[in-house]
């Protein structure tokens, strides 16, 4: 598996999410989470994905199925579902922190990349053609 978006897609997903994805013994993040496979599997009808495993904050532990069907035209996705019971609270409070942190995120850098676009300004007697730009969204006094 490699960071390559040129090759086979597989996406990894829990319900809830956030689970810790575990393949072969390493850490690839949160889920959801998309690997990606050498484009040689496009040529399988399946691959072997049991080594892979949802570990929820609390404990919880759910492996993914052995078998994934592999699709030529593109990517495939996967989710399993945690088992409700003891710590379920737990896992499902952390996916929605989770969410609100993402949003949040989101929400930052559109905040972010807006402040850059700012307004573009002219110097009053200034005959260069200089332009200045200014993030509060108006030209200060002496420009226009």
């Amino acid at each position: 598996m490699i960071g390559c978006s040129s090759k086979y897609a597989v996406t990894f997903d829990s319900d809830p999410e956030g689970a810790t994805l575990i393949c072969n013994g390493q850490n690839w993040g949160l889920t959801p989470r998309t690997l990606y496979y050498d484009e040689s599997v496009k040529k399988q009808q399946s691959i072997n994905i049991g080594n892979c495993s949802a570990n929820w904050v609390s404990g919880a532990r759910e492996r993914y199925p052995s078998r994934l069907h592999v699709y030529s035209s593109g990517g495939s996705s996967i989710k399993v579902q945690r088992a409700r019971g003891e710590g379920y609270a737990q896992d499902a409070s952390y996916a929605l922190q989770l969410r609100q942190t993402r949003a949040a995120e989101r929400t930052s850098t559109a905040q972010y990349n807006n402040s850059f676009s700012g307004k573009a300004c002219k110097k009053f007697g200034d005959l260069s053609g200089q332009i200045y730009h200014f993030q509060n969204g108006f030209c200060p006094y002496g420009y226009y």
